[in-house]
């Protein structure tokens, strides 16, 4: 892996980190979301699965509204994988709506390049494993 490579990955992945937990997720606007993923995207919630996108947007609006704290993030280039598939992971707390306590969690996703888009830069999550792991 050389440092383009590595440099790539770092920048897509704060810009999804970003996105997707304080632009989307903890935001009126969660119901987006279902946008980075496609048919053959799943979801693993705390060990129940959820496979493709009506399953998803499902998931996606059963959750209570959220307020995350990302304490750090990891992003790896997928060696033998399409060219721009990263491992993401990320952990912190999350705050649920009528819920006083504070929240760990780690959150694994799986980026791959969108076969409907022409470059390397359009993206959408292949993989998305949260597990909420403790009370803080």
């Amino acid at each position: 892996m050389d440092r383009d490579q590595i440099d790539f990955a770092t920048k897509r992945g704060e810009t999804f980190v970003q996105e997707y937990f304080y632009k989307l997720m903890d935001s009126p606007q969660r119901s987006e979301l279902v946008k980075m993923y496609k048919d053959e995207s799943s979801v693993i919630y705390n060990g129940t699965g959820f496979r493709g996108l009506g399953q998803i947007q499902n998931c996606l609006k059963e959750l209570p509204a959220t307020s995350h704290r990302v304490d750090s993030f990891d992003v790896h280039p997928v060696p033998g994988a399409k060219p721009g598939t990263l491992l993401i992971n990320v952990s912190g707390t999350v705050k649920f709506a009528a819920i006083p306590t504070l929240h760990v969690f780690s959150q694994t996703f799986t980026l791959a390049p969108d076969p409907t888009a022409g470059d390397q830069s359009k993206f959408f999550i292949y993989t998305d494993m949260l597990r909420i792991t403790a009370t803080s």
